[in-house]
């Protein structure tokens, strides 16, 4: 229990030998926590179970936020389908204060009869949600059959927990029209689906969640992230690939320099630069990177750094990045320095 949030860490006694213990998923949620403000704590007694306590101070909320409905998609007729009954519980009563008149059901098989009953007698569904992962047809089968039987029209959204990226094809040729992360939650479905259907109102368009990186679209972007803590490449990482970045990584300045080098001009559309390194660290990379030709030296470079003293970002200018964020990360001022450096640079 008092390493339990150190990366890594596992109970050393004979009854654990070959079983993994906390990785990095411990640590990294008590980073989060600790960048919003809070503390997290475990209790723990053995035979009785354990409890983790997480504390954080919100703001409470002024005004009503803005509502998710879309007038073109009233009364809709909507079918989630997923094997958990929270799942499909939630996910409806979400459709609901959309606008749209869900079903659902547990099974696959049962969703491709209701989707040709609804079809027969006149109440077609005009979207569905269907689960990757079902225990008698996988969501994918489910949205072949669904096609062939009430053909193209009806978009089909597919949840997930897992990596869709490595399904997509897959997917989209069997009709899938779109992707929700699960769990999901209200914004990311209601702005899948008003995309995937084809609503472009302005209502739609305002309710999209801001993240520091409203405007543009960072979707297949290459982004080269150095750091020597592995612990904040992890959670640079997720930041960086929930917006769309593709990411690679080096552990040093010297190995970003190599991978640098060893690429053709723009195939990094930005470099984030921990300035703290071993070996070669960020201000030398940066001075390294910006002496290669070819185009490659002119990459857009983002310092990241623990001190914010001036001589800190004035060393960052003379070394020839372009913009400097504060560690540990907050995640709107990274995406706001991201999107205006990418801007400047196009």
């Amino acid at each position: 229990a008092e390493k339990v949030f150190e990366a890594f860490e596992r109970e050393k006694t004979s009854t654990v030998s070959g079983i993994q213990g906390t990785g990095l998923g411990m640590a990294i949620t008590k980073r989060l926590v600790e960048l919003m403000g809070g503390t997290i704590s475990v209790q723990t007694e053995e035979g009785q179970g354990t409890e983790f306590i997480i504390t954080v101070r919100f703001k409470t909320q002024k005004s009503q936020g803005k509502s998710l409905r879309i007038a073109e998609l009233n009364d809709m007729h909507a079918l989630v389908v997923d094997d958990d009954f929270d799942t499909c519980d939630s996910t409806t009563r979400m459709l609901v204060e959309m606008g749209l008149r869900p079903e659902w059901t547990l099974s696959g098989k049962e969703a491709v009869l209701r989707a040709k009953q609804a079809s027969e007698r006149g109440d077609a569904f005009h979207v569905f949600i269907i689960d990757w992962r079902l225990p008698d047809l996988n969501g994918i089968e489910v949205a072949r059959q669904i096609r062939s039987t009430v053909g193209q029209d009806a978009p089909i959204l597919l949840m997930t927990a897992y990596d869709w990226p490595s399904i997509k094809g897959e997917a989209m040729a069997a009709g899938v029209n779109g992707f929700c992360n699960k769990p999901i939650f209200p914004s990311e479905l209601h702005n899948t689906r008003s995309s995937v259907i084809g609503s472009a109102t302005e209502e739609a368009t305002s309710s999209e969640t801001s993240d520091g990186g409203e405007g543009l679209d960072f979707s297949g972007m290459r982004l080269l992230l150095v750091d020597d803590m592995e612990i904040n490449r992890e959670i640079a990482c997720m930041l960086l690939e929930m917006h769309g970045f593709a990411v690679e990584q080096a552990v040093d300045g010297k190995e970003a320099v190599e991978k640098v080098k060893s690429s053709p001009a723009g195939y990094y559309n930005a470099i984030l630069m921990d300035v703290q390194m071993p070996i070669m660290n960020g201000y030398e990379a940066t001075k390294a990177i910006r002496s290669l030709d070819g185009g490659r030296e002119s990459v857009p470079i983002i310092a990241m750094t623990a001190n914010a003293f001036d001589e800190d970002k004035k060393a960052a200018l003379e070394a020839g990045m372009n913009a400097h964020v504060a560690k540990p990360i907050n995640e709107e001022q990274l995406f706001s320095v991201l999107s205006n450096v990418i801007i400047a640079m196009k």
